[in-house]
């Protein structure tokens, strides 16, 4: 039986509306550029006129704007976000250090935190340099069962977790109860292409000085072709030392809690 904290467990009548300009705002913040209304309704199954018109509401109360190249995040969704994430002032202390980690390697610097099944960027640092590199988003999300990020997080959790999430993802799962021992005894983690064509990466997570803090990771990616294994093991005492000062700094932990 669910509690009323965990909510109901089927679609409540009458909610379609809302669940239409859910899907909406998610097709269009995920995005990397703006969504056209044609793109926007073949991506959602939704009918042209239902799409126009959740599209123009959306657009009236700032959670879109729309220029001649289509439809973007507005401001207030944008503000709703970051007034919404969680320890918000913490993640912002990770950023000179994330800043100093991407000026010495050269490559996008990553932090991210666990939400559920997923792990979601919460502050990205980029070599403007570099013309070549890893975009990567606040807001954006992937499977733990896959890619670096989550094999590093996986080995922050007990076993019976990571089996039991392994198991509930296991039609897209690339990631195996193996590949988290690994993380567990070398402390570090590297995949390629697991998540994005032609991108490799790699993930330490955050020390963790008590049980309530943050399962979060501090990751780098680039292209492949800079990327490599060999690359990644010579960074890898880099990365990890980093990782511990953000868990200095309590970036995974706050006292208040």
């Amino acid at each position: 039986m669910s509690s009323p904290v965990d909510g109901p467990t089927t679609a409540t009548p009458g909610g379609e509306t809302a669940r239409r300009a859910l899907r909406l705002l998610r097709a269009v913040a995920l995005a990397q550029e703006p969504r056209r209304l044609a793109e926007l309704q073949a991506e959602t199954g939704l009918n042209k006129s239902v799409t126009y018109r959740l599209l123009r509401i959306l657009q009236e109360e700032g959670y879109l704007k729309h220029t001649a190249e289509g439809y973007s995040t507005g401001g207030e969704l944008i503000a709703l976000a970051l007034t919404a994430l969680p320890r918000r002032n913490s993640y912002l202390a990770a950023r000179p250090v994330m800043q100093a980690l991407t000026y010495r390697i050269g490559e996008t610097v990553t932090l991210h935190r666990r939400a559920d099944d997923r792990a979601v960027i919460v502050l990205v640092a980029e070599n403007q340099d570099r013309p070549i590199r890893y975009a990567a988003r606040v807001g954006e999300t992937t499977e733990l069962a896959r890619g670096c990020t989550g094999r590093a997080m996986l080995a922050q959790l007990p076993a019976h977790v990571v089996r039991q999430l392994l198991e509930s993802t296991a039609d897209t799962a690339e990631t195996t109860l193996d590949d988290v021992e690994r993380v567990r005894s070398s402390g570090w983690s590297y995949t390629e292409e697991a998540n994005h064509t032609g991108v490799a990466g790699m993930a330490c997570a955050l020390p963790r000085r008590d049980p309530r803090a943050e399962v979060m990771t501090l990751n780098i990616s680039g292209p492949v072709g800079r990327m490599n294994a060999q690359v990644a093991a010579r960074l890898a005492p880099v990365l990890i030392d980093a990782a511990k000062k953000l868990s200095a700094l309590g970036v995974n932990f706050d006292p208040a809690d």
